[in-house]
C-alpha cells in the first residue's frame, strides 16, 4: 500500500521576538516536542490537510497569513512528499489542544523563540523548516 503524502503547519505569531508553537505527543506516541503534522487525505489539496491538521490539533481556525514554505520527500520514504505551510496567528490566539477526544494526540504546548523551538524539535526536517521560515521572516519587508 502507498503511503499518503503528509504535511507539516508551523504556527507562529509576531511579536518583539517571533514565536513557533511545539506540540508536545503524549508517552503513548513517543513524547517528543514537534511542530504540527499529519497525513494528507484523500481528495485534500495540501493546503487544505494542513488547515484541518491545524484545527484538529489545536482549535485554530483563523489566520492572518498561510505560506507555503517548501515540500521534499521524506528521508525514509523517496515516495512520500511532505508539504509544509506556515500559518500567523494573532498573538492572543487561544490553544485548545486535540479537538478530536476519539484521538489524543499531544498533552502540552509551548510558544517559543525560533532557536528553541529548533533545538527542541525532534525531527531534523522539522528544525530546517524552522529556521526555513525564520530566514523568511528576517528578510522580507
Amino acid at each position: 500500500m502507498k503511503r499518503k503524502n503528509t504535511v507539516q503547519a508551523i504556527v507562529y505569531r509576531k511579536k518583539e521576538e517571533n514565536e513557533i508553537l511545539l506540540l508536545k505527543r503524549t508517552k503513548e506516541r513517543g513524547d517528543f516536542w514537534q511542530t504540527i503534522s499529519g497525513r494528507i487525505e484523500k481528495g485534500e489539496k495540501p493546503v487544505e490537510a494542513a488547515k484541518r491538521e491545524v484545527k484538529e490539533e489545536t482549535g485554530i481556525d483563523s489566520y492572518k497569513k498561510i505560506l507555503e514554505l517548501s515540500n521534499y520527500y521524506g528521508s525514509s520514504d523517496k515516495n512520500v512528499k511532505e508539504y509544509c505551510f506556515a500559518f500567523e496567528v494573532d498573538n492572543q490566539i487561544n490553544i485548545l489542544l486535540d479537538n478530536n477526544p476519539e484521538i489524543i494526540e499531544h498533552d502540552n504546548f509551548k510558544w517559543l523563540s525560533f532557536e528553541k523551538a529548533a533545538s527542541l524539535a525532534k525531527w531534523p526536517q522539522y528544525k530546517s523548516q524552522i529556521y526555513l521560515l525564520k530566514h523568511y521572516l528576517e528578510n522580507i519587508k
